[in-house]
């Protein structure tokens, strides 16, 4: 969460975390990226990305963005599709068994490396982080990145969504995985407790509309590995590659 996904952070451990974050974004977000594609309003630019990962996990509201960093939602459109591309940040559609809905309904925002995330909110140490209101959401974060990773890395068939109605029904992950004659499908929560984690029960609303979905992953920064009901499983972040492998079998 606090030091990223970068290899190179972890081969030189020696590097400072907050130095190698502000090169990078020195080269290869100012230069590689918004240079290249002609960002005039730099100063902006800047404020939206910060802005951004303030609120990586929640719902994307690019109007009141736009607004806080001083250009219009649509300027923080573009530049969202710029950063998407780099495969800075990802925007996660909503489920919705209408296709047209699931369009139209707003995602949520995720930065694909916790870290960044993290450094562009202003941490410099881990342990303040950990205890801070951003921690929930950061471990979601990293979790997400977790997920991009394991599939594409595996190459494996997966797609991505979340699921929230206004009556506060929420998976903050579904899974579907793609076969040759029907679709599998896994809920995922994100938690940072460790011990004494409740189970969570798949809502009726979600049952309603994806009956296929049985079986709910709650992803934790470590603790044992373990079956908490029979649809819903403990799986420490360390393991949650192997059983998206084995789920993927």
């Amino acid at each position: 969460m606090f030091r990223g996904g970068f290899p190179e952070l972890y081969v030189r451990r020696e590097l400072d975390i907050a130095r190698y974050f502000d090169d990078y974004v020195r080269t290869f977000v100012e230069k590689d990226i918004a240079a290249t594609a002609g960002v005039e309003k730099l100063h902006e630019f800047h404020r939206t990305l910060r802005l951004l990962a303030a609120r990586t996990g929640a719902v994307l509201d690019a109007t009141e963005i736009g607004r806080l960093a001083g250009v219009k939602g649509q300027t923080v459109s573009g530049w969202l599709d710029l950063l998407e591309r780099n495969a800075l940040v990802y925007r996660l559609a909503p489920y919705h068994a209408n296709l047209s809905k699931r369009v139209v309904r707003r995602p949520k925002i995720y930065f694909l490396d916790a870290g960044f995330a993290a450094h562009l909110q202003g941490w410099r140490a881990a342990e303040p982080l950990l205890v801070s209101p951003q921690a929930g959401l950061l471990f979601e974060t990293l979790v997400w990145g977790e997920l991009v990773r394991v599939r594409d890395h595996l190459g494996l068939p997966l797609s991505f969504s979340f699921w929230r109605t206004k009556e506060g029904d929420e998976i903050d992950f579904l899974v579907e995985l793609t076969g040759k004659t029907r679709s599998r499908w896994l809920g995922i929560e994100a938690k940072m407790a460790i011990q004494q984690v409740q189970p969570t029960p798949i809502s009726n609303s979600l049952v309603r509309e994806l009956p296929e979905l049985h079986d709910v992953w709650i992803v934790t920064p470590g603790g044992p590995s373990t079956q908490l009901s029979s649809s819903c499983w403990q799986t420490p972040i360390t393991q949650l590659a192997k059983r998206l492998e084995e789920f993927a079998r």
